[in-house]
């Protein structure tokens, strides 16, 4: 079963690697690109001591004119809140990781053709807290090697607003809890190339989002992972857009999903109800983050006495779902009816439930059914809550997987005694 966790919840699987002493504190105070006090030499003093230090920066700004050196092994560096940018095109990228175990957070990352360089091996790094902006290229991996935390929960995101790519990545990365906003190109990009279509087995393969229907105040998403077996974690997000690959915005949930032998795994998640032009992304986290899934816009729920919506492919050809099928119209705790839907294709089945009387759904039942006959219990309760003693109309939907369209309606009534 799927867990989900709020926002708050604690990452799992990679910690922010970094010692709990280190040798040397040392303090930026100038805001120079060189000399006492910079930042430069505030790396190379920590290079030199062969151990892990902490660089803790003091001043509210720092302009660059060429590349600093790679921070080294077992860094420590709290940016405070400082600014960093470039003075002319010789500062080709704001912070370099040149060895495992560095951790860099609470720095502004802007202007450059990347804010932060992967490469060599950095496992055990992370990158928290930061702001990256306005640089081509957010991080931008050159070929590192060891896993990478790239943001973590809440204070620890990262934001990352406009370039063209937010995270290009060769090796292993895990890309959590970051925002994007304003990337013209792909939020996370593996190899370089744009959007990759998911392979079989593969273990940064992204999620796909098969439904999201919102009614009486939360939407309810449905959606599966086809990746190799073992645990991983689906984050969903906000998307600010439906263009290809829409960047994720703010952070709405986690799913602790685990991919059986046969390499799938299916997830449901309950959230507040999104805006009526808000849609879903996501993206998975086993040993390395996947892109971005496609976007996803949530559907209502059917309008009372409206008529089915069509697929044009269908017309002519008969109905997509073939009359339902109650083996009872009375069900309870000790005679559960049974209901029979009958496709002509597989489709995702929207069972939205209502009070007989009442306008508006209590919530429905999403599953995707294959074509032919699927035989389902008549629920009694919905998200957990039980339904009350009374008449009931069924309204079934089978909802196109991959479009979002409805393809056809069905109705029912049935009756709960207690």
């Amino acid at each position: 079963m799927a867990l989900v966790r709020p926002l708050v919840a604690a990452l799992v699987g990679l910690a922010a690697a970094a010692p709990a002493a280190w040798s040397a504190a040392i303090t930026v105070g100038s805001g120079a690109d060189d000399g006492p006090g910079s930042l430069r030499a505030a790396i190379a003093t920590a290079a030199a001591t062969h151990e892990a230090d902490a660089i803790t920066v003091a001043v509210p700004s720092i302009v660059l004119a060429s590349p600093l050196p790679a921070l080294p092994p077992g860094t420590m560096l709290d940016g405070g809140g400082t600014s960093l940018a470039p003075a002319g095109a010789g500062a080709t990228a704001g912070i370099r990781l040149g060895g495992p175990d560095v951790t860099v957070r609470d720095l502004r990352v802007a202007g450059f053709p990347a804010g932060v360089v992967l490469a060599g091996d950095v496992g055990g790094s992370a990158l928290l807290g930061l702001e990256l902006e306005g640089n081509a290229v957010g991080v931008r991996d050159d070929g590192h090697s060891g896993t990478v935390l790239v943001g973590g929960p809440e204070a620890d995101a990262n934001r990352i607003a406009g370039g063209t790519t937010g995270v290009l990545l060769r090796g292993d990365a895990r890309v959590r809890f970051t925002r994007f906003e304003g990337v013209s190109g792909l939020a996370i990009d593996r190899g370089g190339d744009g959007a990759t279509a998911n392979a079989g087995g593969a273990p940064d393969n992204h999620p796909v989002l098969e439904s999201a229907l919102t009614a009486l105040g939360a939407t309810r998403l449905t959606g599966r992972l086809e990746a190799a077996p073992g645990p991983a974690t689906v984050d969903l997000y906000a998307a600010t857009a439906c263009a290809p690959r829409g960047a994720p915005g703010t952070h709405l949930a986690a799913v602790d999903v685990v991919v059986g032998p046969s390499g799938v795994a299916r997830f449901a998640v309950t959230i507040p109800a999104l805006s009526a032009s808000g849609a879903l992304a996501a993206t998975a986290t086993g040993s390395t983050t996947s892109e971005v899934s496609p976007c996803l816009t949530p559907t209502g729920p059917p309008a009372t006495g409206a008529a089915p919506a069509r697929d044009p492919a269908e017309a002519g050809d008969g109905r997509v779902l073939a009359p339902l099928a109650l083996s009872s119209h009375t069900t309870g705790p000790g005679r559960r009816a049974r209901l029979t839907v009958t496709l002509a294709r597989e489709a995702v089945v929207e069972l939205w439930i209502a009070r007989r009387r009442a306008g508006r759904p209590l919530g429905a039942v999403v599953r995707r059914l294959p074509a032919g006959a699927t035989t389902l219990r008549l629920p009694l309760r919905l998200d957990r809550r039980r339904l009350a003693a009374g008449g009931y109309r069924l309204t079934a939907r089978a909802v196109d997987p991959g479009s979002g369209a409805t393809l056809d309606e069905r109705r029912a009534r049935f009756r709960i005694v207690r």
